[in-house]
C-alpha cells in the first residue's frame, strides 16, 4: 500500500488481526525523507520497531500471537512517499497430534475456540470427556476459507465428520455415551482457513414417562422402597436402577433436606427439574456413610423429583427416604442465637409447637456432648434422629429448677443428629440461646493430670487410627503464654484444638529429642481451646501426664523502674522466638502520649527486647543490638487501651543469664526539655547540632524531619563534607535516642550510608528522593515492552477504609504468585496489609518488606524489615490506562483503588534495589506463592505437594489466621488455569456433607467456568477436585 507520511500528518496507523501465531514481517520502502516503522499491541505498547536513519528503508521480522495488532508509518518534518509491504505466515500450533491435543476437562454446555488450519498447519486436535450420556453438537463458523471438522473416539477412528466445502458451515451432532472424544480441525481444498470452533454437550433428555413415579411424597414425610432390577434403568447415571418420586406441599423459598438410607447398598441420591429431566443437584456418601443427603431452596415455576439410585451399576435393595425442612448445623462446640416464631413448622414429636432443627456437625463416636437451651419462654430440648426423624432424648425444666433444658449424650456410630429447639407450652414463641460443647474434664493453667489411653476412648478424628482424651482449658486470659507437657511411656503427640471448631490449631510430637511433646502458644480473646492428648502411632494404649503452665508470672513495671532478673531453664519458650525462654513485665502507670525508653542489658547472652500487646499476644516492636552492642533498646509513646508487656528474651536459642530491664522518659540529650547534652557531645558539625536539636524538641525525630536533617547537611557549601557525613551516620545508628519509628531509621541508614565522602548536595536530594519521596521507579519495561510511569488519581482504600481481596486485580504482569499470596494474607490477617502500609500525607506511601532466604522450599525469615517509598505514579499504556494490577483502569479515574497496584509497584521497586535485575522482570514472570508470602509477613512459608496438605491441615490453617496459596497446575482444568496461582480463602464442609476449598483467582474473574458469582473470582471445589487440579499447597508455617 502507498501513502503519505510527514510534516503536519506525523502518524498513518494501519489495523492488523491475526487470527494465529504467525511469522510477521512488514517493510517501508520508497522513501525519500525520515520515516519509521513501528509494530504495537492492542494496548498500544511497542512490540518491535525499526528506526533507521535518512530514507533508508525500513523492516520488521517478528514472531507474534493471535489477536489484534497495529502498524505505525512515523514522519518527520519533511513529508514523503511511501510504500508499505506486510506479510505474514500462520506459524504452526502444538495441538497437531493426538498426543498434543488440549484437554477440555468434562464437557458440559458450550465451549468456543478459535484457530487456524492450513499449509503449514495441517491438523488441529481437541479432546474432551463425557461423565454421563450426552447429546454433542459440533460446529464450525467464521470461516475464511475451506476447512473441515470430524468426531473421533478414543483410538482415533472417525465417527462423524462434515465437509461442506468452502466458507460454509460445518456441523456435526451425535448421542454419545461416556467415555473420551477428540475433535479435529482440517484445511480443506482452499489452502489456509481461520475458523470458530463451538462445542455443546446437552444432557440426552430422559423419557420421564419411562421411569414413572412410584408415588408421590411430601415434605416433611418418610417413604420406604426397594430398588430391583425390574425398575427403570437411570438415564443420568449409567447402568443403575432408579426410582423417582414428585416433591409435593413444597412452596417458593421453602428449604428442604431430603436423607436417602440403606444398609443394603450404597446410595446415590439426585434431584431432578420434572420438565426437562435436567440434574439440579446430587449427594453421595453423606457424613462419612453410604448414605446421602442435600439440601435445597425451592424456586417458584419448578417442580421437583427425587430420584433414589445406587452409586454402583445395579445395585438393588432396601432403601428409606426422608424430607424434612432443611436445617442449620452446630458444631459440637458452639453457640447458636434464634426465635422461634408462628412462620416456623409445627412439630411432629410434639403438636402444637413451633421448632428449630440443628445438624450436629463435627463430634466424633464416643464423645460426650452437653447440650444447653436458654430461652425467654419455657423451652422444650429435643434430640432427634436426622435419618429416621426418631426422637432420641429430650429434656424440660434443667434439674427442675428453671425453665431452660439441658441434655448430655454420647455420639453412637452410623447415627446423624438433629437438635430440635422447640417450647413446653403450645404456640410459645420467642428467643433463645442454643450451646453445645464436649462434656469433658477440664484443665485449668497451672494444672497436672494423670490419665490413661485406652480402647473405650473415642478416635482422634484429627489423627487417624490414633485414640483421644481431651481436657478443656480453663482459667486463661487474652494474651498469656501457654506451655502444655504431655508426657508417657509411649510416643505421645499433643493437639490443641479450637473447641468452637474443632479445628487444629497446632500440634507437638517429639520434643527436645523425645516421645514426649509440648507446645506454646498465646490465648486470643474468643478462643476457647482444647487440649488432646494422643498418640503418634495407631491403637496405642498407656498411661500419660499433661501438664499446663501459665507462661509466666507476670511481673508489674512502672514507666521509670530498675529490674535485676535471669533468665533460666524453668522459664516458658517465647510463643513469638521458639526455642528462646522470656520474662514478662506489665508496664502499669503510664499515661496516653507518655514516651517510654526501655532498655535491656545483660553480661551473660545477647539479648532481644520485646514489646507484645497483651490483649492479642502480638508483637508491637522489637530491638537487638542497640548501639552496635548485644544490648537493647527500644522506646515508644504510650497509646490508649493497649496492655503494653515487655518480654526479655535472648537473641539465639535456649541463652540463659542474668539481666538488668530499665524504663525511663526520653532519653538524655535526645532533645526535648531534658537537655540536650548528646547532642554536642556526639554531633560535629554545628549547623547540624542546631537543627537536630530543634527538630527533636518534641521527643521524637519524624521522617520530616530526617529529610530536613539531610537537606540540611551540604545547604552551607552544596557538598557533603566528612564530618557531616559521620554525624549523619552517627545520628542514624543512635536512632532510639530519639524514638524514630523503624521505617524512618531504615530509610534514614539507607540514606546516611549511600552518602559519599563531599557528595553534591544535589545528589543527596536524589538520594532524599529515592528512598523517602519514592521519585526512582523500577525499570520503564517489562520483557522489552516499554512504557511510562504515569500519576494516578484516586483513593488509598476507596470509600470502606479498608483493603479487601476483590480490590486485588492482576493485569498484564505474571505476579500470579505475588498477588495470591497478597490476597491470601489479608483474606486471614487484613491488618497485616494495612500495617505494611504508611500514608506519608504527601501523595507517598512507604511499603514494608521482610528478606528472606529459600531452603528446600521453605523460606527462613529475616526479622529485620525492610521499607520502600513509592510516589503515586503507576505503569500505564500511551492510552492512559493501568497496565498490571487493576489493569485497563484509566490513570485519570478518582474511583480507583490503589493500595494493590501501589503494593505491586513496591514489590517490584524493592526487589529491583535489592537484587539490582529490571523489577518487573522480577516478579513478572512467575514465582511460587511461599516465597512472596514470606516478604509480605515476615514469617517462615513452605510449600508442599498438595497431596500431602491435608483438609483438616488446610482448615486449621485458616483458623489459626495463617495464610494459603495454591498453584502449580501444569494444565488447564475445568476451572482452574494452569501454571497460574490462586488465594486459598476458605475450607468448610457444605450442607451435603462435601469438603469444600474455596480459593480465588487473582484476576478477579472465575476464568475459565463460572462458580457461582462469574465476576468475583472465588471458585468452590470439592477437596478431590483441589488435589485433581493444583500441584502446590503454599502457607504459612506455624
Amino acid at each position: 500500500m502507498r501513502n503519505l507520511v510527514g510534516g503536519r500528518d506525523r502518524f498513518d496507523i494501519y489495523k492488523v488481526n491475526f487470527a494465529a501465531a504467525s511469522s510477521f514481517r512488514a517493510t517501508l520502502r520508497g522513501l525519500s525523507a525520515n520515516a519509521d516503522l513501528a509494530l504495537l499491541n492492542s494496548a498500544g505498547q511497542v512490540v518491535k520497531q525499526s528506526r533507521r536513519r535518512g530514507n533508508a528503508n525500513e523492516v520488521i521480522a517478528t514472531n507474534v500471537e493471535a489477536g489484534i495488532y497495529y502498524v505505525r508509518v512515523a514522519g518527520s518534518k519533511t513529508p514523503t512517499r511511501f510504500s508499505l509491504g506486510l506479510s505474514a505466515i500462520a506459524s504452526p500450533d502444538n495441538n497437531n497430534t493426538l498426543e498434543q491435543a488440549p484437554f477440555l476437562g468434562s464437557l458440559s454446555g458450550t465451549k468456543s475456540f478459535t484457530g487456524f488450519v492450513g499449509r503449514n498447519d495441517t491438523d488441529d486436535f481437541f479432546r474432551f470427556d463425557l461423565a454421563i450420556n450426552r447429546d454433542v453438537a459440533l460446529s464450525l463458523t467464521s470461516l475464511t476459507g475451506d476447512a473441515n471438522v470430524a468426531l473421533l473416539d478414543l483410538n482415533g477412528t472417525v465417527i462423524q465428520n462434515s465437509s461442506a466445502g468452502g466458507a460454509i458451515v460445518d456441523q456435526i451432532s451425535q448421542s454419545l455415551p461416556t467415555g473420551t472424544y477428540f475433535v479435529r480441525v482440517t484445511p480443506g481444498a482452499g489452502g489456509n482457513a481461520s475458523y470458530r470452533l463451538d462445542l455443546s454437550a446437552d444432557l440426552q433428555t430422559p423419557d420421564l414417562s419411562a421411569i414413572g413415579f412410584q408415588q408421590s411424597i411430601q415434605a416433611l414425610s418418610t417413604v420406604s422402597g426397594s430398588l430391583s432390577d425390574s425398575d427403570t434403568l437411570n438415564p443420568l447415571r449409567f447402568g443403575s436402577y432408579a426410582d423417582d418420586y414428585l416433591l409435593n406441599g413444597i412452596t417458593a423459598g421453602q428449604s428442604v433436606q431430603i436423607n436417602l438410607n440403606s444398609s443394603d447398598f450404597d446410595t446415590y441420591l439426585q434431584l431432578v427439574n420434572n420438565a426437562t429431566g435436567e440434574e439440579i443437584s446430587f449427594n453421595d456418601d453423606a457424613n462419612s456413610s453410604l448414605n446421602s443427603e442435600l439440601s435445597f431452596t425451592a424456586e417458584a415455576g419448578i417442580t421437583y423429583r427425587v430420584r433414589v439410585t445406587s452409586y454402583g451399576a445395579a445395585d438393588t435393595g432396601n432403601y428409606t427416604l426422608t424430607t424434612s425442612p432443611a436445617s442449620q448445623s452446630i458444631g459440637a462446640s458452639a453457640e447458636r442465637t434464634g426465635s422461634l416464631s408462628n412462620t416456623d413448622s409445627n412439630n411432629p414429636l410434639l403438636t402444637g409447637r413451633f421448632f428449630d432443627d440443628y445438624r450436629l456437625t463435627g463430634a466424633t463416636v464416643g464423645q460426650e456432648i452437653r447440650i444447653d437451651l436458654e430461652s425467654s419462654f419455657d423451652n422444650y430440648l429435643q434430640l432427634v434422629n436426622a435419618d429416621t426423624g426418631q426422637l432420641i432424648a429430650f429434656d424440660d425444666d434443667t434439674s427442675e429448677v428453671n425453665t431452660n433444658a439441658q441434655l448430655i449424650f454420647t455420639v453412637a456410630a452410623g447415627t446423624n443428629y438433629l437438635i430440635r429447639a422447640t417450647s413446653f407450652t403450645v404456640g410459645a414463641t420467642g428467643n433463645y440461646t442454643l450451646r453445645t460443647r464436649p462434656n469433658i474434664d477440664a484443665i485449668a493453667v497451672n494444672q497436672s493430670i494423670t490419665s490413661s489411653l485406652d480402647v473405650f476412648d473415642p478416635s482422634n478424628s484429627l489423627r487417624s487410627g490414633s485414640y483421644a482424651e481431651d481436657y478443656l482449658l480453663t482459667g486463661v486470659t487474652a494474651g498469656q503464654p501457654v506451655r502444655v507437657n504431655l508426657d508417657a511411656d509411649f510416643d505421645t503427640y499433643l493437639q490443641l484444638v479450637n473447641a468452637a471448631t474443632g479445628a487444629l490449631i497446632d500440634y507437638n510430637d517429639d520434643a527436645n529429642g523425645t516421645f514426649d511433646s509440648e507446645l506454646t502458644f498465646t490465648a486470643q480473646a474468643g478462643i476457647q481451646y482444647i487440649l488432646r492428648a494422643s498418640s503418634f502411632d495407631s491403637g496405642v494404649t498407656g498411661a500419660f501426664t499433661l501438664t499446663t503452665s501459665g507462661g509466666v508470672q507476670t511481673t508489674d513495671i512502672g514507666p521509670t523502674a530498675t529490674v535485676n532478673g535471669s533468665l533460666s531453664t524453668t522459664d516458658p519458650d517465647n510463643p513469638l522466638r521458639q526455642g528462646r525462654y522470656f520474662d514478662e513485665y506489665r508496664l502499669t502507670g503510664a499515661t496516653a502520649g507518655q514516651t517510654i525508653r526501655i532498655n535491656l542489658g545483660s553480661e551473660g547472652f545477647d539479648t532481644y527486647l520485646q514489646l507484645v500487646d497483651g490483649g492479642t499476644g502480638q508483637e508491637i516492636s522489637f530491638n537487638d543490638d542497640a548501639n552496635e552492642t548485644l544490648n537493647s533498646e527500644l522506646s515508644f509513646v504510650v497509646q490508649a487501651g493497649i496492655d503494653y508487656r515487655i518480654r526479655v528474651t535472648s537473641f539465639d536459642s535456649s541463652e540463659v543469664g542474668s539481666y538488668v530491664l530499665t524504663t525511663a522518659g526520653p532519653p538524655s540529650g535526645g532533645g526535648g526539655s531534658g537537655g540536650n547534652s548528646w547532642i554536642p557531645a556526639n554531633i560535629t558539625d554545628a549547623q547540624l547540632q542546631s537543627a537536630i536539636a530543634s527538630l527533636s524538641a518534641d521527643n521524637e525525630l519524624s521522617r520530616n524531619d530526617m529529610i530536613a536533617i539531610f537537606r540540611n547537611a551540604g545547604s552551607d557549601d552544596g557538598i557533603v563534607n566528612t564530618a557531616e557525613q559521620t554525624d549523619l551516620r552517627t545520628l542514624v545508628n543512635n536512632a532510639p535516642r530519639f524514638n524514630m519509628r523503624d521505617y524512618v531509621q531504615y530509610l534514614s541508614g539507607q540514606v546516611a550510608n549511600g552518602i559519599s565522602t563531599n557528595m553534591a548536595a544535589t545528589t543527596l536530594e536524589g538520594l532524599i528522593g529515592r528512598h523517602f519521596l519514592g521519585t526512582v521507579t523500577p525499570t520503564n519495561s517489562f520483557n522489552n515492552a516499554t512504557f511510562t510511569h504515569t500519576v494516578v488519581q484516586g483513593s488509598l482504600f476507596g470509600s470502606t477504609g479498608s483493603p479487601r481481596i476483590d480490590d486485588i486485580d492482576q493485569g498484564g504482569l505474571g505476579d500470579c504468585a505475588f498477588l495470591a499470596a497478597l490476597g491470601s494474607v489479608l483474606n486471614v490477617r487484613p491488618n497485616a496489609i494495612r500495617d505494611m502500609l504508611i500514608d506519608n500525607g504527601d501523595n507517598t506511601y512507604t511499603v514494608r518488606f521482610y528478606s528472606a532466604t529459600n531452603n528446600n522450599g521453605t523460606t527462613a525469615p529475616d526479622p529485620r524489615a525492610e521499607y520502600v517509598t513509592v510516589d503515586r505514579r503507576l505503569a500505564t499504556s500511551s492510552n492512559g490506562r493501568l497496565l498490571f494490577a487493576n489493569g485497563g483502569n484509566l490513570a485519570s479515574n478518582s474511583a480507583n483503588i490503589l493500595w494493590a497496584p501501589l503494593v505491586e509497584r513496591a514489590y517490584a521497586q524493592w526487589r529491583e534495589f535489592r537484587e539490582n535485575r529490571n523489577g518487573y522482570n522480577l516478579i513478572g514472570n512467575g514465582d511460587l506463592s511461599y516465597r512472596p508470602m514470606t516478604y509480605i509477613t515476615g514469617r517462615a512459608s513452605t510449600a508442599n505437594a498438595v497431596t500431602q496438605v491435608s483438609f483438616a491441615s488446610i482448615q486449621a490453617a485458616l483458623a489459626a489466621g495463617r495464610p494459603v496459596a495454591a498453584g502449580g497446575a501444569t494444565q488447564d482444568s475445568t476451572f482452574i488455569y494452569g501454571r497460574h496461582a490462586y488465594s486459598v480463602v476458605a475450607a468448610f464442609t457444605n450442607g451435603a456433607g462435601q469438603q469444600i476449598i474455596r480459593v480465588r483467582n487473582p484476576h478477579g474473574v472465575d476464568g475459565l467456568a463460572p462458580s457461582g458469582d462469574p465476576n468475583d473470582g472465588f471458585i468452590d471445589l470439592t477437596y478431590s477436585q483441589y488435589v485433581s487440579v493444583f500441584g502446590l499447597t503454599h502457607y504459612e508455617v506455624g
